[in-house]
């Protein structure tokens, strides 16, 4: 029997006997077998139309004899049978379920993404996921459960970006910490070389390289330190830059020095790059192609992971 890990939420009607209901529908359809269950917590909504009220979340551990497709089915059932009506995107609900992990599968077909594409940020979600399945490992950045839900406890309100061209990056970058209301990390060409500079020189002087990596390190440390608790967004994530740049003379002490992020937001542009493993950090991936969109995933991610 295979592990499966499902989130339940519910923030319309009495919502602690509907999770409880939905858990005793599960238990009674063949090939499933609870294993242990969070307790219930209060959230406040992310994302979706404004003056909702708050959510019930929680998780719970399954065994599986069914593949994640017909799992999936299943609970749309339950759901279903508990009055859900899929009308307004994050909109109000009276009972939600996801599944997140099924063991190690990594599945993307039209109709599922497993693991849950924002299972890694989610701290409405990890809070219980950790509680009852702290030991799983993400299958796809390779951190436990556990150590993804102290990333969001304990590392700074911090988002660095990865992906496209440096320009380009620039660019969303801005557009993004505005739309969230974040702190942009903006050095002057004096405190940082310019990164399309270095990427374009021929062999470049190690020199150069560790003057860019000191001067970025010094601008987001400072940048943290003046932010307080907002959101400090950075165009380009330092250990990234420094392996795009190799070979350096950078040692691991300085790397493991450097301010770790929340969350990456990675930039992408097609489909076959969905997934991709960014350092083992939680995650959160923006479609360029549909910029709108992507801005607000973004600034509810920013929400989420808060």
């Amino acid at each position: 029997m295979a592990l499966a890990l499902l989130s339940l939420g519910s923030n319309l009607g009495a919502r602690a006997q509907t999770l409880d209901a939905a858990c005793r529908a599960l238990a009674a359809l063949p090939g499933l077998r609870e294993v242990r269950r969070s307790p219930w917590y209060e959230t406040s909504p992310v994302g979706g139309p404004l003056g909702q009220e708050p959510f019930l979340n929680g998780a719970a551990l399954w065994e599986s004899s069914l593949t994640p497709i017909a799992l999936l089915e299943q609970l749309h059932a339950v759901e279903e049978m508990h009055g859900r009506r899929r009308e307004v995107p994050w909109g109000p609900r009276t009972l939600d379920l996801d599944l997140l992990l099924y063991d190690d599968a990594v599945v993307r077909t039209p109709e599922l993404t497993v693991p849950h594409p924002r299972l890694s940020f989610r701290k409405f979600v990890l809070q219980g996921a950790a509680q009852v399945a702290g030991e799983m490992r993400h299958p796809v950045l390779g951190r436990t459960l556990g150590e993804l839900w102290n990333q969001l406890q304990t590392a700074p309100r911090y988002v660095a970006f990865v992906g496209m061209t440096p320009g380009f990056r620039m660019q969303f970058a801005a557009e993004a910490a505005e739309a969230s209301r974040a702190r942009l990390i903006d050095p002057t060409p004096r405190e940082v070389p310019a990164f399309e500079t270095l990427l374009a020189a021929d062999g470049r002087p190690p020199a150069q390289v560790i003057e860019f990596a000191e001067a970025r390190r010094a601008a987001v440390e400072s940048s943290l330190a003046e932010a307080g608790d907002e959101w400090v967004v950075d165009d380009g994530y330092l250990v990234d830059e420094l392996q795009t740049l190799q070979p350096t003379r950078i040692d691991d002490a300085f790397i493991s020095s450097t301010p770790q992020p929340r969350l990456l937001a990675r930039l992408i542009s097609d489909d076959a790059e969905r997934g991709a493993v960014s350092f083992g950090l939680p995650q959160v991936e923006l479609d360029v192609r549909r910029r709108e969109e992507a801005l607000a995933e973004f600034a509810a991610a920013l929400d989420a992971a808060s």
